[in-house]
């Protein structure tokens, strides 16, 4: 049976109870309490938040709107407006209100469908809440709004110095092994340059007085290795000259890009009187004659005649005469005496472009010639000293910067003594000029003579196989490890080992088949195939003629000799100049090329027609050599204008 206590002896359970609910009624209006600020304390976050976001929103529409006036590219006015630099206090919009946009950003630039040049600029629009302490803007909630906007933009191509030196090889340059060299101009190599003779070749190091070269000899090389100073120069002094003093150029030059002659349609249409400027049809089609005898009227040669390659030999009383930009789209044989005509200048300038070989095979001089004698020579720091050591030098035909006195004698000439000689209002500038540029190569003398000695040296030139650097025979072991393992691995890299610019690949040397006029494979002289030229008493059939000797011709070697002692003109080849030459020649002009295998006794003197530099072709369109076709000069990318705000190309939060 069970029985209850009494209630009387349950003691404090009331007060027990009351406590107990009372701690229950405190913790929930706490927690209500705590709740209820901190959803106080998020609304007011979310409201900063947007009220940040709508800032940098505001903030982005501006900088479209000032990206819509023509002088938005001044980086100091856009900081002053935007607060665009971050060591700037950001834009103040209101009470606790700020705003920084960042000064635009190119990320991508190029060309649309109608080929009109564009580019993408980044900008970074931020709103800012915040306050100010001492001058300071502490930031309390900062959104950002990321813009990509198109731009209008206009950029010039690069111009095309590769001709502003008398000599310039697109791989390895070298001038030694003879009696020695006289320049005055300038020579620069893509790769490297090799100079012998220059110093003695034992201390005290001092110039031998072999090579004498007024004017800079550069060189592009960003390796330093084979015995080889940084900038790629080798066999000028020991210790090297200082490189940052004229004439010398710094290391690590940027390659200037060389011709593609391989499109021969674009210069058949220059040749036709296409004007590249104007893009229309302005001038009259080039021509070729001798005396009476026309061989081209029509601008082309070999197109729609009976021959594909052209024989020319010009006398003082019948020279060869060329009207403006003739293309042959075989070989070229020429020698004599050469006039020029340019209708398209106003002044005596002409071109012809070669599909395959140019041959000299004999001197080719001009009828109406610049005054050499005159030809300026760059001076030395001493007045009246005569010129021995290149480092004391100065040449820099740009900009008139090239050492040269003004001429007293022509006071009214405001230039140097270099322009008064071939600037656009000289008189030389009114004189014979011929510029060739051949697809194949340029070959001097009789290739098929015993004594032509040039394939001793070409032969062991060619190969493209040369490994990422661009310049043959850079692999070696240093410290471990080969410096250029891709070159010779057999392996075609574009960039860097398409040295002749065809977009082929060559891995074998030249041989008689890149030499001879036949493209047989033997030095053997052969008869002349499919010919034309002047024939003997002004008649269109029969055997070919020789004005000059006065004799029938068959074959190459009857009309070529090794003893050319004097060239003319400006000679462009994208791949070799090769051949024998006279004792002590004189080429006056430029020669250009890939490679260079001219051998020659003597003294060689090269003379830089300066009348073909661009300091000079500038303002003249129409100057006769268009060697380079649309699209292949690469872009100067510092005389990029950015235009005007085209569209939004996308809008999102950071």
């Amino acid at each position: 049976m069970y029985s209850s206590k009494p209630l009387s002896r349950q003691k404090g359970i009331a007060l027990a109870l009351t406590l107990f609910f009372l701690l229950i009624l405190v913790m929930g209006g706490s927690i209500f309490f705590i709740t209820s600020q901190t959803e106080i304390k998020h609304n007011s976050s979310y409201e900063r938040r947007l009220e940040a976001l709508s800032i940098a929103e505001s903030a982005a529409e501006r900088a479209i709107w000032r990206l819509r006036s023509a002088d938005w590219s001044c980086q100091s006015e856009w900081d002053h407006n935007f607060g665009g630099d971050t060591k700037m206090s950001p834009i103040k919009i209101a009470t606790g209100q700020y705003m920084r946009v960042s000064y635009p950003e190119k990320i991508f630039s190029g060309k649309d469908e109608n080929g009109n040049a564009y580019a993408n600029l980044k900008v970074i629009a931020s709103g800012i809440v915040g306050q100010e302490q001492n001058g300071e803007v502490i930031p309390v909630c900062t959104k950002q709004i990321e813009i990509i906007v198109r731009v209008g933009r206009t950029v010039e191509n690069k111009t095309p110095e590769v001709f502003d030196y008398a000599y310039f090889i697109n791989n390895w340059g070298w001038w030694y092994y003879a009696g020695g060299e006289q320049c005055p101009g300038s020579m620069r190599s893509n790769g490297r340059f090799d100079l012998k003779k220059i110093y003695g070749s034992s201390s005290p190091w001092r110039p031998s007085g072999a090579l004498k070269v007024n004017g800079s000899i550069e060189a592009h090389l960003d390796v330093d290795y084979h015995n080889y100073p940084p900038d790629g120069l080798a066999g000028l002094k020991n210790p090297s000259p200082n490189y940052e003093n004229s004439p010398y150029k710094k290391s690590n030059l940027e390659k200037e890009t060389i011709p593609n002659l391989q499109d021969m349609d674009y210069y058949k249409r220059i040749a036709e009187g296409y004007n590249p400027d104007t893009k229309t049809y302005d001038h009259a089609k080039g021509k070729i004659n001798i005396g009476d005898k026309v061989f081209v009227d029509d601008g082309v040669f070999g197109d729609d005649e009976s021959h594909e390659n052209l024989i020319l030999i010009g006398t003082q009383e019948d020279p060869v005469e060329i009207h403006d930009a003739v293309v042959i789209e075989g070989n070229l044989i020429i020698k004599g005496y050469v006039k020029t005509y340019g209708k398209t200048t106003n002044k005596p300038y002409a071109s012809v472009y070669v599909g395959r070989n140019m041959y000299i095979a004999d001197d080719i001089q001009y009828v109406d010639e610049p005054d050499w004698s005159t030809y300026p020579q760059w001076q030395k720091s001493t007045p009246g000293t005569d010129y021995k050591d290149p480092a004391n030098n100065t040449f820099n035909i740009k900009d008139n910067d090239d050492g040269l006195p003004f001429d007293k004698d022509r006071p009214m000439m405001k230039g140097t003594m270099m322009d008064n000689w071939g600037g656009t209002q000289s008189v030389n500038s009114t004189k014979n000029l011929l510029a060739v540029a051949a697809a194949g190569g340029l070959v001097y003398g009789n290739y098929s003579s015993s004594n032509w000695y040039s394939e001793r040296y070409l032969f062991g030139m060619g190969n493209e196989d040369v490994g990422a650097d661009g310049i043959p025979d850079t692999n070696v072991w240093v410290d471990g490890h080969w410096t250029d393992p891709t070159e010779g691995d057999g392996i075609f890299q574009k960039e860097s080992e398409d040295l002749d610019g065809d977009g082929e690949f060559r891995n074998t040397d030249y041989n008689w088949k890149d030499v001879t006029t036949t493209g047989g494979n033997r030095k053997n002289s052969a008869p002349l195939q499919n010919f034309d030229g002047l024939r003997e008493n002004g008649k269109d059939s029969g055997p070919l003629w020789d004005p000059m000797n006065k004799i029938k011709i068959n074959h190459y070697s009857q009309t070529a000799t090794n003893m050319i002692s004097t060239v003319d003109g400006v000679y462009y080849t994208q791949h070799f100049l090769a051949g024998r030459v006279a004792n002590s020649p004189k080429f006056r002009g430029s020669l250009i090329s890939k490679d260079e295998a001219i051998v020659y006794s003597g003294t060689l003197q090269l003379i830089q027609d300066t009348r073909y530099h661009s300091n000079y072709r500038e303002g003249d369109p129409n100057f006769p050599i268009y060697l380079f076709p649309p699209g292949s000069l690469p872009e100067d990318e510092e005389s990029e204008v950015l235009g005007t705000f085209q569209k939004v190309v996308n809008w999102r939060e950071k």
